[in-house]
């Protein structure tokens, strides 16, 4: 399975409050970056691709080498130099490596799924992959910040996947443009819901002070 993860965004909201680190990196309730987080949810990956800003590869190019990963996972990393127009956009910038048919996750840098009953639905999704062609993982909630399912009924998350990385890249291609974002593709395939109870979304710095509040952490960012 190839993981695609973006982290190209201007991470506007969380600097408006004095947290510079980009998202990826902000320490979580054991020390440990967001993206160590990410790594331990994700069975069995073949490649990851992180997508991010052309500034933050002198900063966090480097420390990106001390991540653990299993001997047969390759972990790479493409710089943007311009900003994207979207969501969509940023993946997209990844597409070297989506002329295969493996199965494709593409997971944002701001949510968690790998806490508690979160962690094991998403090992029993991706053990049993479904039989459509793409799915989304959805949860309960009533901020009108998110996006929702075509139904109306849950908030669409940040982890997404595809059975084929080709036939995302074709549909992509389709309608990909300034503010589109990943769930747009995936409401044109077959696809299925993955409800989580536990899926932590980081996405404004409120969220992340009180997911660490939670843990019994203190909120550092650095």
């Amino acid at each position: 399975m190839i993981v695609v993860i973006p982290w190209a965004g201007q991470n506007r909201r969380f600097q408006d409050e004095g947290i510079f680190t980009p998202k990826l990196m902000l320490r979580m309730p054991d020390g440990r970056r967001l993206l160590s987080w990410i790594l331990d949810s994700i069975p069995s990956p073949k490649r990851i691709v992180l997508v991010g800003r052309r500034e933050h590869e002198t900063e966090w190019g480097r420390k990106l080498a001390h991540f653990r990963l299993p001997p047969d996972v390759s972990l790479h990393c493409l710089w943007l130099d311009r900003p994207s127009i979207g969501p969509l956009d940023a993946v997209l910038r990844a597409r070297r490596y989506f002329h295969t048919n493996d199965n494709l996750m593409i997971h944002y840098s701001d949510c968690l799924t790998s806490t508690g009953a979160a962690q094991i639905t998403m090992d029993e999704c991706l053990a049993s992959p479904p039989a459509g062609d793409a799915a989304a993982v959805v949860f309960d909630s009533s901020a009108d910040r998110f996006s929702w399912d075509p139904n109306g009924v849950f908030a669409v998350g940040g982890v997404f996947w595809f059975r084929s990385a080709a036939r995302f890249l074709r549909a992509a291609r389709k309608i990909n443009g300034p503010g589109v974002g990943v769930p747009a593709v995936v409401w044109t395939m077959k696809y299925e819901l993955w409800p989580m109870d536990d899926y932590v979304d980081l996405g404004i710095p409120s969220d992340y002070h009180a997911f660490m509040a939670s843990q019994g952490a203190l909120h550092a960012s650095s």
